[in-house]
């Protein structure tokens, strides 16, 4: 993937949406030689097919895709949803520019890599530090 600054200042239009309460368990994931934490922004360019799709049916479903750590022999096991909050640039040939900021982190419980594009099982850790902190999410016990 290839970042590229200049295309913030060209932005088509706001595409920003809230999951709501409801998160799905099974993700679409784009593994990436970069960590995204929650509440950060993130600047993409999208030109492999299998993520045009994957950002085309995120934007017409309103709905998030999972990014992880590319690593030599894999992926890691532990993530950040991306939401979309822009697409920045649209090119003829179907590449585009987006932004993107974290928003829940994950941990993948299993991986489906059958397809050109990874999906995974993944259990939120939002969840999971509510459940662990008696439903108020301050802390871990």
């Amino acid at each position: 993937m290839h970042l590229q600054q200049p295309f913030f200042h060209q932005c088509i239009g706001l595409v920003s949406f809230g999951m709501g309460i409801m998160r799905p368990e099974r993700i679409p994931l784009f593994p990436l030689n970069a960590v995204l934490l929650p509440g950060a922004p993130l600047p993409l360019h999208i030109f492999e097919p299998r993520y045009k799709e994957m950002v085309k049916d995120c934007l017409e479903q309103k709905s998030e895709f999972g990014m992880l750590l590319a690593l030599p022999k894999g992926v890691a096991k532990v993530g950040c949803t991306a939401e979309i909050l822009e697409v920045a640039k649209r090119y003829p040939d179907g590449r585009m520019d987006i932004v993107t900021v974290g928003r829940i982190p994950f941990r993948v419980v299993e991986l489906f890599s059958e397809n050109p594009l990874w999906e995974g099982q993944v259990d939120y850790l939002n969840k999971v530090m509510k459940q662990r902190a008696g439903g108020n999410g301050h802390g871990l016990n």
